[in-house]
């Protein structure tokens, strides 16, 4: 067996093995990984991108009449525990007046996981904000959007937030 093992690496037929070896554990390595990919994520974040982009000019026009209205919306998040947290949303009008009165929503989503937006249930302050509490099942990143509706007028916002792992 020592003699076999001396005459096999005494001389260099097994360079060309090592060459040929290494490659193909490069390829199953390679193979996996893009199995892998394939199975996971499709890359998409909407459902249907080609008929959201042939709307484009529609949602340009709809943030320009958001932006006349000049209302200003502050999204807040405080971190309160292991994976859950206060959502604060504060909106005012184009004189920095409360909008009070105005309906607020809210939802939580993570766009990678195909999962349906988590609705956060909020309930008014005095001043005119809302708040929130939002607990997940995941950390990470997560986007909290608001929809505000006051006198048939209605904008739409979007804040990423960070959740930490406990």
């Amino acid at each position: 067996m020592i003699a076999r093992l001396k005459r096999l690496f005494g001389e260099d037929r097994w360079i060309p093995g090592l060459f040929i070896g290494f490659f193909v554990f490069l390829a199953c390595v390679e193979a996996l990984l893009i199995t892998l990919s394939v199975n996971s994520f499709s890359g998409l974040s909407e459902a249907d991108p080609y008929r959201r982009g042939l709307a484009y000019n529609d949602t340009i026009a709809e943030r320009r009449k958001e932006r006349d209205l000049g209302w200003r919306v502050s999204i807040g998040f405080e971190p309160e525990g292991a994976l859950r947290g206060i959502v604060r949303i504060a909106a005012r009008d184009a004189e920095g007046l409360e909008l009070k009165g105005a309906e607020i929503t809210a939802t939580a989503e993570r766009p990678m996981e195909g999962k349906p937006p988590q609705l956060i249930k909020l309930s008014a302050l005095q001043d005119g904000a809302a708040e929130g509490t939002l607990a997940v099942d995941t950390p990470g990143r997560w986007f909290v959007r608001v929809k505000i509706a006051d006198a048939g007028t209605s904008i739409e916002r979007r804040r990423e937030i960070f959740i930490e792992p406990q």
